[in-house]
């Protein structure tokens, strides 16, 4: 099979109409297809380790595919409907492939691992997030921002060093 090396104009119509389509999933409440409709988006993407401008190209497109798997993850807990842990740890280093240093892709990382209670590993993103941002990278409107905040804040035993 050969790598995509770049995302051309037929995956990324393919990848809005998926897009669409999540959308509509979503709105009859059917989080399985959603979850599938992000994997599908996800394989619309070139292959992150084939060129750099492959990955320079397709950067949009793959953090939103990224953050939509995660936020579904996040907003279905409360539904009483959760990702296994592997689901989530294949989104994570999906995340972790979107290499932009940005507060809410460190952010969202944290919170996927607190997700899967793996509170050591999510502390230090969470307080990167929170040094480069002076807090705003963690929204207050969260049910767990209390605990992310405390997590952000507790420098002891972190080995974490900001970019500041």
């Amino acid at each position: 099979m050969e790598l995509k090396t770049k995302l051309d104009e037929k995956d990324l119509k393919a990848y809005e109409e998926l897009s669409q389509k999540g959308n509509e999933y979503w709105e009859k409440e059917d989080y399985q297809a959603c979850l599938q409709n992000c994997e599908d988006m996800w394989n619309c993407l070139p292959d992150w380790n084939s060129t750099p401008q492959a990955y320079k190209e397709a950067f949009p497109e793959a953090w939103y595919c990224v953050r939509r798997a995660l936020n579904l993850a996040f907003s279905l807990e409360a539904k009483d409907y959760r990702f296994s842990k592997k689901e989530m740890q294949r989104w994570i280093k999906r995340a972790k492939a979107c290499r932009f240093e940005m507060p809410e892709r460190l952010y969202m990382i944290g919170r996927a691992y607190y997700y899967i209670k793996d509170i050591k590993t999510a502390k230090p993103y969470f307080q990167v997030a929170w040094d480069l941002t002076g807090g705003w990278a963690l929204p207050k409107t969260e049910r767990l921002y209390e605990e992310y905040k405390k997590l952000a804040m507790d420098k002891e035993e972190s080995k974490v060093k900001s970019k500041k």
